[in-house]
């Protein structure tokens, strides 16, 4: 998990990551939490975040067809399919509907292809710190 430290964490930011990926799993994007450094009597604080995927695509950069397998990582490594063997063309590209899944703080996107797979992965979607709340 990736951690951020900044004095104020955005409320939503639109983000689009384009990672290339082969034949082994690939971490399309790790949703990241923010550290809010201590300030005079204000003690440190973590926010976590929720990435709302609004769109994934893949597209593949050989001249031969490929396929391509796509999971959720938790932050226990408990591994959660979405889905495989998507198939796409030879120098192609397929949209894989992710509309408005939420991966939460820790969680890890990833994507792996066939033998001799090349191709980008391009992920579209909004950062929103989660709220946060205490029980009385």
């Amino acid at each position: 998990m990736s951690t951020i430290i900044t004095p104020r964490p955005p409320l939503n930011l639109f983000e689009v990551e384009r990672v290339p990926f082969d034949d082994n799993w690939t971490t399309i994007y790790d949703v990241p939490n923010y550290v809010i450094p201590a300030v005079g009597f204000n003690q440190e604080k973590t926010i976590n975040t929720a990435a709302i995927i609004s769109n994934l695509l893949l597209s593949n950069a050989t001249a031969l067809a490929i396929t391509a397998d796509i999971r959720v990582l938790d932050p226990l490594d408990v591994v959660y399919a979405i889905t495989s063997n998507e198939e796409i063309g030879a120098s192609g590209f397929i949209k894989v509907d992710l509309d408005k899944h939420i991966l939460m703080t820790g969680d890890r996107l990833q994507v792996k292809g066939s033998a001799l797979a090349s191709g980008i992965a391009h992920l579209s979607f909004v950062l929103n710190q989660r709220e946060q709340f205490t029980i009385l």
